[in-house]
């Protein structure tokens, strides 16, 4: 249930950490957090190729499965949920170059997270050009830009 919750809405900070607590008690069958442990729990969240147990870093999570949903958003654009937040929230189309809406609701919120992880990250492949923004997107990175 609550990774559902974690692929269309941003979690809080107070949520994490009790989703983390509970899976540390769990973990570690204590019914109260006292007592010491035999490893920690950073190590615990290490993916198993370094040696860890490959639990999930739950704030990664969280971000890595919005930024999948604004991913779909900005690829599906026949669907009718997409249709429907974007003339709802985007009045001028396209989320990743238009105006959008700040406020909304914890769905579109969520959304916006994860449109700002690709905004920073995206590249274009290029190919017929018919897709791309040639005015509004961005071709170099700030550090590159340096060395032209």
């Amino acid at each position: 249930m609550a990774q559902y919750q974690m692929g269309c809405m941003y979690a809080p900070d107070k949520s994490i950490k009790k989703m983390e607590a509970l899976q540390r008690n769990n973990w570690w069958e204590k019914a109260n957090s006292k007592g010491s442990y035999i490893i920690g729990w950073k190590e615990l969240n290490l993916p198993k190729r370094l040696k860890g147990l490959g639990f999930k870093n739950l704030r990664y999570f969280n971000e890595a499965l919005l930024a999948k949903l604004a991913w779909r958003m900005i690829h599906e654009r026949d669907a009718k949920w997409v249709q429907m937040l974007q003339a709802r929230f985007c009045k001028h189309g396209d989320p990743l170059y238009g105006e959008i809406k700040r406020k909304g609701t914890w769905i579109w919120n969520g959304i916006q997270r994860g449109l700002q992880w690709i905004k920073r990250f995206h590249v274009w492949e290029v190919g017929d050009t018919s897709k791309i923004n040639k005015w509004q997107s961005n071709w170099l990175s700030e550090g590159n830009a340096q060395n032209f």
